[in-house]
């Protein structure tokens, strides 16, 4: 089983959101940068990408589980940063400047979702016990160290990063179909 259920209830509503949005946000991302640049998929998909970015930054506003100052942590500040990578690659393109805007968005999804999404997978916290100390303990020895249960989500986060930056090759004058004739 993927998801602790007992502990994955008495999550807050506000995370529940939360995970659901950024979660989407994550899977609709990698989509976006597989798909062919300018087509109509590439530009519906990346308006959902969009939304989803934004929800994530937004829902982020009503989670207090970690405060520094006050109510916020450093997580709102980086729900902040979103917001405003979001929308300044959405003025980018409408303005044709389609280099910022993929800059924009790589940094939107690489720091949204992929920095922040293995922030939540560290032990201690609340995602890492719905998502890995239970149902990983089904699958590991009893004898591996508990560095595993970081080190796996790292791995797999480590992987999707591969594929972003990877894909920003992979295109008609890219380095992966430059052909050596």
């Amino acid at each position: 089983m993927l998801i602790d259920w007992a502990q994955w209830a008495q999550v807050s509503l506000a995370i529940k959101i939360h995970v659901v949005v950024a979660v989407g946000g994550f899977g609709l991302g990698a989509l976006v940068m597989l798909t062919p640049r300018g087509t109509a998929r590439h530009r519906l998909l990346g308006r959902g990408f969009g939304i989803l970015a934004l929800a994530t930054a937004f829902s982020s506003f009503f989670i207090h589980e970690l405060r520094l100052w006050g109510i916020w942590s450093p997580i709102h500040l980086l729900s902040v940063s979103l917001i405003w990578v979001v929308v300044t690659g959405v003025v980018a393109i409408r303005r044709g400047n389609v280099a910022r805007h993929q800059s924009q968005m790589n940094t939107a999804y690489l720091t949204g979702f992929v920095v922040a999404g293995a922030f939540t997978l560290i032990p201690g916290r609340m995602l890492n016990r719905v998502f890995l100390e239970g149902p990983l303990d089904a699958l590991l020895p009893d004898t591996w160290p508990d560095g595993v249960m970081f080190a796996l989500p790292v791995l797999a986060i480590g992987v999707a990063v591969w594929g972003l930056f990877g894909h920003r090759f992979d295109d008609a004058k890219g380095f992966w179909r430059r052909r050596a004739d």
